[in-house]
């Protein structure tokens, strides 16, 4: 039994596994091995290589042909049947046609009846290729001009440059200076005809294809990756969590396979107020190799390769102006909002001739580096202060007193105004801050949050003025939020926030509230979610240090939190002009060298 086990792939500890741990591949491979030990002479298989990887595939093709009986499968894999079978038993429409030869033979038979449904099918795809041709036929045309007309001037450039190393022009400054106001009136014309742009339907440049509506019974434990809605967060696509469906499958469904290039994009999402992560209409580019399936409510949006560029499309998106429509193009039941297939396709969109496009791409990347540049800074101040903070209260002095959170500051309560009343909130009133606001923008600093409350919202609610300095934190769904006010506030009643004693200082009781995180979460009760009370807040049991070692823990972290909060801010700048620049430059209010010193 360990043998035939062997042969199979289940070796060491794997032979003492139950049934129940076992993937959909392995259950595969030992119905497999209890059919080869009972030693039949005849077996009837359906897709035997569905759910195995490629060793389990090899380890089935090896036991196979050493199979003395007869076999009957039915496979879509091809080098499968073509290794094994040795007889063909072709279905139609018309019937059954039993051939006693090989896969490769029959193939070799039927080849000129394969070449005639290919050029059939080649001819199809040539007649919708004009089509797309006419609907595109004049952008090209304008899209070359531009593009000849650059390349001229850039030539012409490269010549005046040459001329630099001509004695007759480095030893004349008057000639000197005539060529590079030559060169800059070149550069300037080139940045104009960049700059010119027509307008079309995305449908005119691209190919938008719905994802497909995967049955339940279709999804397996392994096999070909379905991207969902799920796996497309923040713009981005995340690989985890993948599902799967067999071979045979994505075979049937072969229009909605993605490829390396595409921009997929979610029809269905949250409003703009919702969760910006998971709103509707956000994008991602598919940068994989391999195959990939689109489930539904996604799209793929594959650009026209000599029209748009995929990377320009991708930030044309994803920019706040094509996020905002998208967001509102369509009514919304509740939270949730849906883009039909005809907003899309219908979406305008300008577009500047290809090398124009490629600057742009450039610029957005360029910004893209300096916001990458400012988290690591971020992230690399907040290891050194947390460190510091782990292994000063990690390793308390003798002299350090126990006590309870309530005697290292006050811990407030928020409120809610009635949302019945409209005067109650304002557009620039007192700052009130959701734990929504921190999900969002996850910052360490906040100053305000999506909804101001008014004076007389103040006066009839809950709500408290909390001093800059206040570390606020989130005490129920979720629990753990964590950010320090820069200026005055107002919370909602899902925080218990702490004003430190002027001893204690922000910076202690922010990383003394992440340290003590675990033990909160613990504490928390609640049937439907759990909740930190107030009370128990205060009591939570802490240790406090000596005045001498508060003071230097402050005097460390003072300087860390001031770069933090600059670093914040120039992050939220510039992703503010990386979600504009590109409609900026189309619509002539910046030009690319403009934003490059915006940057």
């Amino acid at each position: 039994v360990r043998t035939a086990l062997g042969c199979f792939l289940f070796s060491g500890d794997d032979v003492f596994k139950t049934i129940d741990c076992l993937s959909g591949g392995e259950k595969v491979r030992l119905s497999l091995v209890k059919l080869m030990l009972k030693q039949p002479n005849f077996l009837i298989m359906d897709e035997p290589t569905n759910h195995l990887d490629l060793a389990g595939k090899e380890a089935l093709e090896k036991s196979l042909s050493e199979y003395d009986g007869t076999m009957l499968f039915v496979s879509h894999d091809r080098y499968f049947i073509n290794k094994l079978a040795t007889s063909i038993l072709y279905i139609d429409e018309n019937g059954a046609t039993f051939y006693r030869m090989s896969y490769q033979d029959y193939l070799d038979r039927n080849k000129q009846t394969i070449e005639d449904k290919n050029v059939k099918v080649k001819r199809e795809q040539n007649n919708k290729q004009v089509k797309e041709e006419k609907k595109s036929i004049n952008y090209s045309r304008e899209v070359k001009k531009l593009e000849k007309l650059i390349d001229q001037k850039e030539i012409e450039i490269e010549e005046l440059r040459e001329l630099r190393f001509d004695p007759e022009y480095y030893h004349d400054y008057q000639k000197m200076a005539l060529l590079d106001d030559k060169i800059d009136m070149l550069n300037n014309e080139i940045e104009n005809l960049m700059m010119k742009w027509e307008e079309y339907t995305l449908n005119k440049v691209c190919s938008v294809i719905c994802g497909t509506v995967f049955k339940k019974n279709d999804f397996s434990d392994e096999g070909i990756p379905v991207i969902k809605t799920a796996n497309i967060k923040s713009n981005k696509i995340s690989l985890k969590k993948l599902s799967y469906v067999p071979e045979s499958v994505a075979e049937k469904k072969a229009k909605s396979q993605i490829m390396s290039g595409d921009i997929l994009f979610s029809m269905t999402g949250n409003k703009m107020d919702g969760n910006p992560h998971n709103c509707v209409g956000r994008v991602a580019m598919f940068k994989e190799q391999g195959k990939y399936m689109l489930n539904q409510r996604l799209c793929i949006i594959r650009p026209e390769k000599d029209l748009i560029d995929s990377e320009f499309l991708y930030y044309y998106l994803s920019s706040q102006e094509a996020q905002s429509y998208f967001a509102n193009c369509t009514p919304t039941l509740g939270k949730q909002a849906n883009v039909s297939l005809a907003d899309i396709n219908n979406y305008k969109i300008k577009l500047p001739c290809m090398p124009a496009q490629k600057r742009i791409v450039e610029v957005q990347k360029d910004i893209i580096r300096r916001i990458d540049q400012c988290e690591k800074e971020m992230e690399t101040l907040e290891k050194h202060a947390w460190l510091y903070f782990e292994d000063l209260y990690g390793n308390p002095k003798a002299e350090w007193e126990k006590g309870i959170l309530a005697d290292l500051g006050s811990v407030i309560a928020g409120g809610t105004p009635s949302k019945d009343k409209e005067e109650y909130f304002s557009e620039k009133g007192i700052p009130w801050i959701t734990p929504r606001d921190l999900s969002h923008k996850r910052v360490k600093f906040i100053s305000r949050g999506k909804t101001d409350i008014s004076e007389s919202g103040l006066k009839n609610s809950s709500a408290s003025i909390l001093p800059a300095g206040t570390v606020l934190f989130s005490s129920r769904a979720p629990i753990g939020y964590i950010a320090i006010a820069t200026n005055e506030v107002t919370t909602n009643q899902g925080f218990r926030s702490v004003i430190p004693k002027e001893k204690i200082g922000t910076e202690f009781i922010y990383y003394l509230l992440k340290y003590l995180l675990p033990m909160i979460q613990d504490m928390a009760v609640g049937s439907l979610f759990k909740e930190i009370s107030g009370s128990e807040m205060k009591k939570i049991p802490v240790m406090i240090p000596d005045d001498e070692t508060l003071e230097r823990f402050h005097n460390f972290c003072q300087p860390i939190f001031e770069k933090q909060i600059l670093l914040e801010e120039e992050k939220q700048r510039l992703e503010s002009l990386q979600k504009n620049a590109i409609m900026k430059i189309l619509s002539g209010e910046y030009d690319i060298d403009h934003i490059r010193k915006l940057i």
